[in-house]
């Protein structure tokens, strides 16, 4: 505890650019009655070289946490960054295959962070770079540790986990898809040391928490993202909001929102009747463009384009992806007009409140779907039948797959008599998505309930 606020870490990469890590984060905080005031929230972000204060979470470089060679994924490009991530993973892929039992070996960068710890404890500050000494101060005073965050809990993360268990902290594990892909014995040793020693487990996806079951005799549970609890900026504010941007006059009118998603969504799971990265990816832009011009002549609504994801890398920001559609479709750009790309960098919280005022939502990005159920807006949600989340969390869990579009062999004429569907049905859809609302928020109380933090008064 530090200056009597709550200091919990997120022990995970969390980027800010996404505005769906973020609302998962600020879901926790809210389920557990966090706020700025009361709490230190800790997460970590590539992007940074040192502690440093966003959005009201505390961000720390990722060099402190994880070795970067550990971190790096496939890319498709011949850029040197795209070139080194992919000699990165096939070296990891090559050791998994000859010498699979590397996976349980800590890394030399989490004994190095205990050392810190031990060390700033021990008051022996100075030996350590300085850097990164405010960071380690807030990780030492950590009370709690809540992982699991997204999709982020691999091997990586168990380690950091079982190395400060082993100097006293205490985790739950929290909002994972879990890793239903891994099968490897090593592997899954590894998980199974993990697992042994969390105060809860719970997973958001029915996918992933099969693979749970099927794998591990530890208690754990099945609950919604806690991204459902988050909540929105409220009406004044987000009527404020909209006067900043300078939408006011857009709003007049009624408004259908639109968020988009690339590259590895529509490059490896989707357009599937085309068989390279650029054909499907130039499909995909050439569908929404064609999308965009019927939903402006068929109807009198004016058409948004959200940003949810702005990076951290140029190809994964929405905004070039709205305007390439709108570009497509030969239309302006143009907050007076009907169609605009809103460019804006806004909070979790900015983005739900808005898409509040929506007449529906049509989405490719599954956090802004999570966003919509909150605040009872009717959607379409635009995605792979590969999908993981949207298989597991949005139609198995939620029952929400009748407003689901697959993105894999589609046609334009299909996807609008979807959309008028729920324009044409939008105050009994909205009343239904309400009550799975009310079902969310009651599930995941319980899950605060559960989630015990200690409130330790050291202050090293």
């Amino acid at each position: 505890m530090i200056d009597n606020k709550i200091v919990i870490l997120c022990p995970e990469i969390v980027p800010l650019d996404n505005k769906g890590e973020e609302a998962i984060i600020k879901g926790v905080m809210d389920i557990k009655g966090l706020k700025e005031d009361n709490c230190i929230y800790q997460v970590i972000d590539p992007s940074v070289r040192q502690l440093t204060v966003r959005n009201g979470l505390y961000l720390h470089p990722s060099e402190l946490f994880f070795s970067e060679w550990r971190t790096k994924e496939y890319g498709l490009g011949l850029s040197m960054e795209l070139i080194y991530n992919s000699v990165c993973a096939v070296v990891r892929h090559g050791l998994n295959h000859l010498y699979p039992q590397w996976i349980n070996k800590r890394p030399s960068v989490v004994k190095r962070l205990i050392q810190y710890i031990k060390w700033y404890r021990e008051g022996k500050t100075s030996k350590i770079p300085k850097k990164v000494v405010d960071s380690v101060r807030l990780i030492a005073n950590t009370d709690y540790i809540i992982a699991g965050h997204n999709g982020g809990l691999n091997e990586n993360v168990c380690h950091l986990l079982l190395a400060f268990n082993e100097i006293g902290y205490h985790y739950t594990i929290f909002g994972s898809c879990m890793k239903p892909r891994v099968k490897e014995k090593f592997l899954l040793q590894l998980y199974d040391n993990t697992f042994s020693k969390s105060d809860n487990i719970i997973s958001r996806n029915p996918i992933g928490f099969r693979w749970y079951q099927s794998h591990f005799d530890y208690p754990a549970e099945l609950k919604p993202d806690p991204a459902f609890y988050m909540n929105a900026l409220n009406k004044e504010c987000v009527d404020q909001l909209i006067e900043k941007l300078g939408l006011v006059r857009f709003f007049t009118k009624k408004v259908i929102m639109i968020t988009t998603a690339e590259p590895a969504p529509i490059s490896l799971r989707a357009f599937d009747d085309y068989s390279t990265r650029i054909q499907k990816i130039s499909a995909h832009r050439k569908f929404l463009a064609s999308l965009l011009k019927r939903l402006l002549d068929e109807t009198d609504l004016n058409v948004l384009f959200l940003p949810h994801t702005i990076g951290p890398q140029d190809n994964m920001d929405d905004r070039k992806i709205s305007k390439d559609a709108v570009r497509i479709a030969k239309l302006s750009n143009d907050s007076e007009g009907r169609c605009f790309v809103l460019e804006a960098d806004l909070d979790c919280r900015q983005l739900k409140g808005l898409i509040s005022k929506a007449e529906i939502l049509v989405a490719e990005r599954v956090h802004s779907l999570i966003g919509a159920v909150g605040v009872h807006t009717p959607f379409i949600c635009l995605a792979s039948d590969k999908d993981t989340r949207v298989n597991g969390m949005l139609i198995e869990l939620a029952g929400l797959g009748e407003y689901v579009y697959h993105l894999n062999h589609p046609v334009v004429d299909e996807a609008m008599k979807k959309i008028l569907f729920v324009m044409n049905n939008r105050a009994s859809i909205s009343e239904k998505i309400a009550k799975l609302d009310e079902n969310n928020r009651m599930q995941l109380n319980l899950v605060g309930n559960e989630i015990i933090i200690p409130r330790n008064e050291r202050t090293y």
